[in-house]
């Protein structure tokens, strides 16, 4: 008589297989959500400081060559309606500064800009 089905040494070895390869695929799939999380900040920063920017372009008349102007994420581009309330995943107000600084090169005013998160202060 020939018994029909899986011994108990091929049932756990399946089932230690499926384990491995669990834990390979949460191990693909956190590196995944890591890399996208970093690319949204990446864009987001990118979208800050274009937004700022044209906060500059509309304000033009109000700055000047060759100093550093801080550009507080909600003080000026919130308030001034340049950007909806700007939260974090969390849903607190997304706090930062964008500092520009124009200077004129052949006629024509250039940005040098940059961001920092964290506390708004000396804002223009």
């Amino acid at each position: 008589m020939k018994n029909s089905g899986f011994t108990l040494v091929e049932l756990l070895a399946t089932i230690a297989i499926i384990s491995i390869l669990g834990v390979i695929s949460v191990g693909v799939i956190m590196n995944s959500v890591g890399s996208a999380k970093n690319d949204l900040d990446k864009y987001q920063e990118e979208m800050l400081i274009s937004t700022a920017e044209l906060y500059f372009d509309d304000n033009v008349s109000d700055f000047e060559l060759d100093q550093e102007y801080n550009i507080c994420i909600q003080e000026n581009l919130v308030f001034d309606g340049y950007l909806d309330e700007y939260v974090d995943s969390n849903g607190a107000p997304y706090n930062g500064i964008i500092k520009i600084i124009p200077k004129e090169v052949n006629n024509v005013i250039k940005l040098t800009s940059s961001i920092s998160m964290g506390t708004e202060s000396n804002c223009y």
